[in-house]
């Protein structure tokens, strides 16, 4: 890989740890560590083992035909299985899960980023059960504000971030993204100086300190691993950017993914580390407290400025892979489209994220934030373990190619890991859900709103959101036939309109 790929290969990754933090990189291991207890460190590296496989799944793709354009898992499953059909199936739920995720950012900037209760800040005027927000605690009190036009403004901001062209865009993303994730690994570091850091190697004798962790150390470890799964979500951003004729984009997303495992385990393991079990299960923030407690930081302040940042990153961050998404679609209006796909697209999905916003709907839009990208995450794994089969001819094009002994690993590996990261919100209210998350910070000002039987929420939103897809191909085949279009076969090479 030369030096230009290189750093592109940065820029990637750098839009996929964006659409992954959110602000929650500080509140690690908040919804782990009483599960699991000093162990917890390790289910982040299985988890992100899990998650490798579907970014590997991603990589294959990625560095073959279907990298080339828009839509990428449209283009490699409607390509791979013969069926424009099933791309839509496999892809449509990702759109609303990135608007939904793009409105659940907005709207926390749009309330001048609420912290949780409980959030530390000492020396400021809030208090330990109610934050304020994170706008107020560093730079005082403001009027009150609208939420929902300041959100929309947020949306307006990013678009135009996008408008000034896509390099500068994950310029603007990943320069931050790096600059703040290289500050906060140094600050966790120093965890180990001897005469600066306050790490107890004693932390974390015994293992399992209470009756109940000896007594179910694997069940809770299982399922603690199943909850660090949903911190990755969103790292699948790196796919819908990079150079499609080079390497870095395959390369971004499997760093990106790299990467956030490293920095949550490194986290964990440093927070349990300075702080006692018992007592970080309390914590308002887990690893910024940990971090004050050998370096002269407030965490207050820090989690309101990492927060403002990390949010912002993801507000434009999300906007590629739910732009490129509905881009994909475009060859289904036929040749030509009047206006630029990306463009198109980029406005459908920060127009809907604040026509969410403006209008208080939502609680009800983010059901789809998480089974919406667990069903493209199962799609990109099936679809790589079984195109050396269906298409020997594009599996041959990608520079990315796993043995077959690796590819079955990776397909057992990431399947097992979308399917848990579908099932559960089926079985689980979405509060729950996206609380599991590095989202989870932006759920504050949605209260319980949330909270409701999952049969009757994520499960037939899916569904009737699925069904909206099918009545759409419907309009779009009505739409040729009227004007004389015919699409293109599918026999061709993923590289294809």
């Amino acid at each position: 890989m030369n030096r230009e790929a290189g750093v592109g290969a940065f820029l990637v990754a750098g839009v996929g740890l964006a659409g992954a933090l959110g602000g929650g990189l500080l509140f690690v291991p908040e919804r782990v560590g009483p599960v699991v207890g000093p162990p917890t460190p390790l289910t982040f590296l299985v988890a992100g083992g899990a998650i490798a496989c579907v970014s590997a799944a991603f990589a294959v793709l990625a560095s073959g035909p279907f990298g080339a354009g828009t839509g990428l898992v449209y283009r490699a499953v409607s390509r791979t299985w013969g069926s424009r059909t099933v791309g839509v199936a496999a892809a449509w739920p990702s759109v609303a899960a990135y608007v939904a995720l793009l409105a659940l950012v907005a709207n926390w900037l749009g309330h001048l980023g609420v912290l949780p209760a409980g959030t530390r800040t000492l020396g400021t005027g809030f208090g330990g059960t109610d934050a304020g927000s994170a706008v107020e605690l560093l730079v005082g009190p403001l009027p009150s504000l609208p939420p929902g036009p300041l959100a929309a403004l947020a949306c307006l901001l990013a678009l135009g971030v996008h408008l000034l062209g896509a390099r500068r865009a994950m310029l603007a993303v990943a320069v931050p993204v790096w600059a703040l994730l290289g500050g906060a690994t140094l600050a966790l570091a120093l965890a180990f100086v001897p005469g600066v850091g306050e790490f107890v190697p004693a932390n974390y004798d015994p293992l399992f300190p209470t009756s109940d962790l000896r007594a179910r150390a694997l069940p809770r470890f299982i399922e603690g691993v199943g909850i660090a799964l949903f911190a990755f979500v969103g790292v699948d951003a790196a796919a819908s950017v990079g150079d499609g004729g080079t390497d870095e984009r395959p390369v971004g997303i499997l760093l990106a993914t790299a990467t956030l495992t490293f920095l949550t385990a490194l986290a964990t393991f440093v927070s349990l580390g300075v702080v006692n079990w018992i007592r970080l299960t309390q914590a308002g923030v887990p690893t910024a407290d940990a971090v004050a407690a050998y370096l002269p930081l407030d965490p207050g302040p820090v989690t309101a400025l990492v927060g403002l940042v990390f949010a912002w990153t993801a507000l434009v961050a999300l906007g590629f892979p739910a732009s490129r998404t509905l881009a994909g679609f475009a060859e289904l209006v036929g040749p030509d489209p009047p206006v630029d796909p990306v463009t198109a697209g980029l406005v459908l999905a920060y127009g809907g994220a604040a026509a969410i916003c403006l209008f208080g709907v939502l609680a009800p839009a983010v059901y789809l934030a998480v089974p919406g990208l667990a069903v493209a995450y199962l799609a990109v794994v099936v679809t790589a373990a079984a195109l050396s089969h269906r298409s020997p001819d594009r599996w041959a094009e990608c520079s990315i190619r796993p043995g077959p002994r690796l590819r079955a690993a990776l397909a057992v590996g990431g399947g097992l890991a979308a399917l848990s990261i579908l099932a559960v919100p089926a079985i689980r209210d979405p509060a729950t859900v996206l609380s599991w998350t590095l989202h989870r910070v932006e759920l504050v000002v949605l209260g319980f709103d949330l909270v409701r039987d999952p049969l009757a929420s994520a499960v037939p939103a899916l569904l009737a959101w699925e069904l909206l897809g099918v009545g759409v191909l419907f309009v779009l085949r009505d739409y040729r036939d009227a004007n004389g279009i015919t699409l293109p076969p599918l026999s061709g090479s993923g590289r294809e309109p």
